[in-house]
């Protein structure tokens, strides 16, 4: 995670062996910054919130993600907040990333937590 190994709007030139999956495009070109970890992060929201059965499944609805197509059930109205925040935080150039501090306000108004959801929403405290 470049987050960890840099201060605000540096850059750091990271090992390109990392999973590909969630891999930020411009890592692949050479340094990267905090805006790659919010390229990631929005991999994992999306893999969390759109389970799949299989690999290639899976495969199939992050490549298509990938280009900004979200899955069919995701039309509806509902969506519409957290389909602009995937589209924000999985960007291909990081200048329109949002930061990690602004992701955070625009899943607390997304997620509406319940007593019970606590700890989710300290899981997305620390980002």
């Amino acid at each position: 995670m470049a987050a960890v190994f840099c201060k605000k709007g540096e850059k750091v030139q990271v090992d390109a062996e990392g999973n590909k999956t969630y891999r930020a495009p411009e890592a692949e070109k050479g340094p990267i910054d905090a805006k790659a970890d919010v390229y990631s992060l929005g991999i994992i929201l999306f893999m969390l919130l759109h389970p799949t059965a299989t690999g290639t499944e899976r495969k199939n609805s992050l490549d298509k993600l990938k280009r900004m197509e979200f899955p069919d059930a995701w039309e509806n109205e509902s969506y519409r907040p957290l389909k602009s925040l995937l589209s924000d935080m999985l960007s291909e150039n990081p200048d329109d990333r949002p930061s990690a501090e602004e992701v955070l306000p625009r899943v607390l108004v997304i997620y509406k937590p319940t007593p019970r959801a606590s700890s989710t929403v300290f899981f997305f405290y620390l980002l």
